[in-house]
C-alpha cells in the first residue's frame, strides 16, 4: 500500500538487478477491491494512480486539501473497511506514508485493538538512515507507532529501501541462502512455556503475523485432561509416547520456516513439570521419562531439535484452578477447587520456573493473568520484537536434571 501516485514502488518489485522485468507481474487498484489476485503483488493507491509508459491510471487522483476532505467523506466508510478487513487478515508493510491519512490511522488503530498481537511494518523514509535521528527520537517514534497502531519500524533511506524491496521478492529458499552468506539468523524461534491454564495457548493465538506451532499436531491423549499426579501408569505410557511423537513432528513443522519468526506452544522439557507422583522430584521425573519423550532428540545429542528462545508465561495458582474449571476440566473429580488441586499446579508452575529459571532472569517472561488479554499478548509481542534474541540451552539444562543429587 503506497499514497503515491507513480508506479515507482511496482517498477522496484518487478525489476531485477539488471533492468529486467520479472516473470512476476503487479495489480495496482485505487479503489477497495474484494478480489485480489493472489498470484501477483497487488498494489493499493487510495489516493490514486499515475503510471508511466502509457499505463492505465484512476480516473481522478487526490491532490489538493479540498480533494482530500471529499475524498474522506465519500469513501471513508468503504475504505475503512477494506482496510480493516485485510489488515486482519495479512501482514502489511507500509511505505510511502507519514501516517497523517486519517482514514489509514482509523483501520490501523482499530485493527491493533482487535488484534493485539499481529504486527505489520512501517518504513519511516529517512534521507541519512538511521543517522538523520537521534536515538531517543527513534525510539520515542517506535514506541509511539507500536502502542498506537501495532506497527514495527524502519528508518530507511533510499538505498536502504531499495534493498528491503529486493529482498522482499525473493522466494524464501533463496532468502535464506542471502541471510545465512552473510552470517546471520535466518529463523527466529520462540518457545511459549507455562503451566496448564496459564494462558500460553491464548496468547500464541492471537499471535497473527508469527508462524505458529501449536501443542498438539495429532490427537492430544485424553489423559493429559487429568493431573499427572491422578494418572495411571498406562495413562503415562500413553501420554510420554504421544509427547514422542508430538514434539518431533512440532520440530518438524519448524524447520518448514526457512525465514522468519515461528512461535511454539511448549518447550522439550516442559514434561520435567508434570510429575507421576505426588512426592516425585523433578529430577526423578527427568531420569525416568527423558528417553520416552525425547528419544530421537537424546540419541543425536539434541542437535535435530531447532534452536529458539523460551518465554515463560506466569498465572496466579487460584486463576489456574479458576481457568480449569471454566474449561470444563475439573483438576479433580470430587471437589474442583480443592487443595489438592491449587497445590498441584502451584508445584507445577513452580517447577516451570526451575527448570527456565535462566531465561526468566533475562526477561523473557510475561504474565497470563493480566487485566486483558490485549495486554498479556503486548507483553510477549515486545519480548519477541524488541529483546535480544536468546536461545535456550535445552540439552545443558536437561543434563543438570538427569545428573544432579536431589538431596544434596
Amino acid at each position: 500500500m503506497t499514497h503515491n501516485f507513480d508506479n515507482a514502488l511496482e517498477v522496484a518489485l518487478t525489476t531485477t538487478d539488471s533492468d529486467k522485468p520479472q516473470n512476476r507481474r503487479s495489480n495496482s487498484f485505487w479503489k477497495p477491491d474484494p478480489f485480489l489476485h493472489p498470484t501477483m503483488l497487488n498494489i493499493y493507491h487510495p489516493n490514486g494512480y499515475i503510471p508511466s509508459e502509457g499505463l492505465k491510471g484512476s480516473d481522478s487522483i487526490v491532490l489538493t486539501e479540498a480533494n482530500f476532505a471529499d475524498h474522506l467523506a465519500n469513501t471513508n466508510n468503504v475504505e475503512a473497511n477494506f482496510l480493516l478487513g485485510h489488515l486482519s487478515s495479512k501482514t502489511w508493510l507500509l511505505i510511502g506514508h507519514s501516517l497523517a491519512d486519517g482514514t489509514l490511522k482509523n483501520a490501523l488503530r482499530s485493527h491493533a485493538a482487535r488484534r493485539p498481537g499481529h504486527v505489520s511494518y512501517f518504513v519511516h523514509f529517512a534521507k541519512d538512515g538511521e543517522a538523520s535521528l537521534s536515538e531517543e527520537q527513534r525510539e520515542a517514534i517506535r514506541e509511539a507507532n507500536f502502542t498506537t497502531y501495532n506497527l514495527y519500524t524502519f528508518f530507511l533511506n533510499s538505498e536502504e529501501i531499495g534493498a528491503l524491496l529486493r529482498l522482499i521478492k525473493m522466494e524464501a529458499r533463496d532468502l535464506k541462502d542471502e541471510i545465512t552468506a552473510r552470517g546471520l539468523e535466518p529463523r527466529f524461534v520462540y518457545y511459549i512455556c507455562g503451566a496448564v491454564s496459564s494462558g500460553k495457548s491464548t496468547i500464541l493465538s492471537h499471535l497473527r503475523s508469527i508462524a505458529t506451532v501449536e501443542e498438539w499436531p495429532n490427537r492430544m491423549p485424553s489423559a493429559m485432561n487429568k493431573l499427572s499426579v491422578n494418572t495411571t501408569p498406562g495413562e503415562r505410557t500413553e501420554i510420554d509416547e504421544g509427547l514422542d511423537g508430538a514434539i518431533w513432528k512440532k520440530n518438524e513443522e519448524i524447520n518448514e520456516t526457512d525465514v522468519g519468526l515461528v512461535a511454539v506452544d511448549r518447550a522439550p522439557l516442559d514434561f520435567i513439570a508434570f510429575p507421576g507422583e505426588d512426592n516425585e522430584t523433578p529430577e526423578t521425573t527427568a531420569r525416568s521419562r527423558y528417553r520416552k519423550v525425547l528419544n530421537r532428540f537424546v540419541r543425536d545429542e539434541f542437535r535435530n531439535l531447532c534452536p529458539g528462545q523460551v518465554i515463560v508465561i506466569q498465572a496466579d495458582p487460584k486463576m489456574l484452578v479458576r481457568r480449569q474449571i471454566q474449561r470444563g476440566r475439573p483438576p479433580s473429580e470430587n471437589d474442583p477447587t480443592s487443595e489438592k488441586a491449587r497445590a498441584t499446579l502451584e508445584r507445577q508452575q513452580d517447577i516451570m520456573l526451575n527448570i527456565y529459571a535462566s531465561a526468566i532472569a533475562t526477561g523473557s517472561t510475561a504474565r497470563g493473568d493480566c487485566c486483558s488479554i490485549a495486554e498479556c499478548v503486548q507483553d510477549v509481542v515486545r519480548i519477541i520484537y524488541f529483546g535480544e534474541y536468546r536461545p535456550f540451552d535445552f540439552n545443558g539444562r536437561l543434563t543438570h536434571f538427569i545428573t544432579e543429587d536431589p538431596d544434596e
